[in-house]
């Protein structure tokens, strides 16, 4: 299948061909509230914050860059736009409130470089589950190669953090978020 947005130079970059269209769309992890990882969940060693309304956690695992996190509704909602009026006043809150954390990190910390953050990229995508979630990325300071959306390129072919650099990520942004 030859796609239609293909430019001129198409014989010199590698594409990868789309998969045939899907219809209708296979439903969301979560979807309806059924099975949703999120809703209900309890505390563990990756939960950074929490309040009535908002729950902040550690994305750990197969990740490059220590202290990348999560912001998801404690509610089950489906994106942005089921967001009650209190989550929807409070949502640029916690974003601020986030990224001042990562950004607030001394040298030293766990991560890139001397672990110090230049920027925060903030991801929403919505493919993933039906909760609502949103992503935040630490681009190290001073790595520029990291820039723009290259941050989660980048992010699935770097090294993984060790489980220590996470827990020390976790335990540092615990502590700022819960200031």
């Amino acid at each position: 299948m030859t796609h239609p947005w293909i430019g001129a130079d198409e014989n010199t970059l590698p594409l990868k061909a789309l998969s045939a269209p899907v219809f209708p769309e296979p439903a969301l992890s979560g979807a309806g509230g059924v099975d949703c990882e999120s809703c209900g969940r309890q505390p563990d060693q990756w939960s950074l914050y929490e309040d009535d309304l908002w729950r902040v956690r550690l994305i750990s695992g197969d990740i490059s860059f220590p202290g990348s996190a999560m912001l998801t509704t404690v509610r089950h909602a489906t994106s942005i736009a089921d967001l009650t009026s209190e989550e929807a006043a409070t949502y640029g809150v916690m974003c601020g409130r986030i990224t001042r954390a990562l950004l607030d990190r001394p040298a030293g910390a766990p991560g890139y470089g001397d672990g110090r953050v230049g920027r925060v990229h903030m991801h929403f995508w919505g493919d993933g589950g039906e909760h609502f979630h949103v992503w935040f990325f630490p681009r190290p300071l001073g790595y520029l190669d990291l820039r723009g959306s290259y941050l989660v390129e980048w992010e699935e072919l770097l090294p993984p953090a060790s489980e220590a650099d996470l827990h020390d990520a976790a335990a540092d942004l615990r502590d700022r978020l819960t200031r």
